[in-house]
C-alpha cells in the first residue's frame, strides 16, 4: 500500500476537521471563503499543463497581474507586515490596502497586495491550474507580494522565454511552504491538547522552560 507523504496527510486531516483553510470574504483584493484553497496539491496531469499553458501566455511581466504597475513609483516595494499563511488566519486577513492608513499618496507605503479571488479573474481561471499558479506566487500565504512575484517570473522568464521546468519548480516550492505552514499548525494544536490532558507532559514542560528563558 503507498505511504501517504505525512505533510500532505496532516493537511488533509485539518481539511476533514472543517478547520478553515478558506479565503477572506472580502469583495476587493481577497479571497472568498466559501472555497477550499488547496493550493493545487490534488491537481492532475491536465491541471499542472493547462497552469504551465496560462502562466505562459498571461503573466509575462508583474504589471500583468493588473494591480501593479511595471515601475512602481512606490519608495518600498514591501513592507514589514507581510501577508499571514493560510493556516494562521490567513482567510480572515484583509489585504494591505484595505488595512488603516494606507494611502498611495504616501510614498512610503508599501506595494498592495493581490488576493485569490482577484488572481482567479486576472488569469480568467479558477480551477486548480489557477491554484498551482497562485501558491507558486505565494507561497504559503492567502496574498501575492509585489517582490515575491517578481522574484517568481525572474525564474519562469529565464532569458525572456518561459521555461516550464522552472516553472514546476515554484510550484513545488510554494506547495512546500504552503503545506509545512499547515503542518505546524497541526502540531501547534496538538502540542496545545496534549498540554490541556497531559498537564505535566515533557514536550508542555519544556514549552514552559522555554518560555522562562524568553521572559
Amino acid at each position: 500500500m503507498e505511504h501517504e507523504d505525512p505533510l500532505v496527510y496532516h493537511y488533509n486531516l485539518k481539511a476533514r476537521s472543517g478547520f478553515g483553510l478558506f479565503a477572506s470574504n472580502s469583495n476587493f483584493n481577497s479571497n472568498d471563503n466559501t472555497e477550499l484553497f488547496k493550493g493545487g496539491l490534488l491537481a492532475d496531469e491536465s491541471s499542472k499543463e493547462l497552469a504551465i499553458k496560462l502562466a505562459s501566455t498571461k503573466i509575462r511581466k508583474v504589471s500583468d497581474l493588473k494591480i501593479w504597475k511595471e515601475k512602481s513609483n512606490l519608495k518600498n516595494k514591501s513592507s514589514s507586515i507581510r501577508p499571514k499563511y493560510w493556516s494562521f488566519g490567513g482567510n480572515d486577513e484583509l489585504p494591505i490596502q484595505d488595512k488603516a492608513n494606507y494611502s498611495t499618496d504616501n510614498p512610503n507605503c508599501s506595494e498592495p497586495w493581490l488576493g485569490l479571488q482577484d488572481f482567479y479573474s486576472v488569469i480568467d481561471n479558477d480551477t486548480a491550474a489557477a491554484d498551482l499558479i497562485f501558491v507558486s506566487l505565494a507561497g504559503g500565504r492567502a496574498f501575492i507580494e509585489r517582490d515575491a512575484a517578481e522574484s517568481v517570473l525572474d525564474q519562469w522568464w529565464n532569458n525572456k522565454k518561459f521555461d516550464p521546468d522552472s516553472f514546476e519548480q515554484t510550484v513545488k516550492v510554494g506547495q512546500r511552504d504552503f503545506i509545512t505552514s499547515w503542518s505546524i499548525y497541526v502540531g501547534v494544536i496538538g502540542i496545545a491538547g496534549t498540554g490541556i490532558a497531559f498537564p505535566n507532559n515533557p514536550i508542555q514542560l519544556g514549552l514552559v522552560n522555554i518560555l522562562d528563558m524568553i521572559r
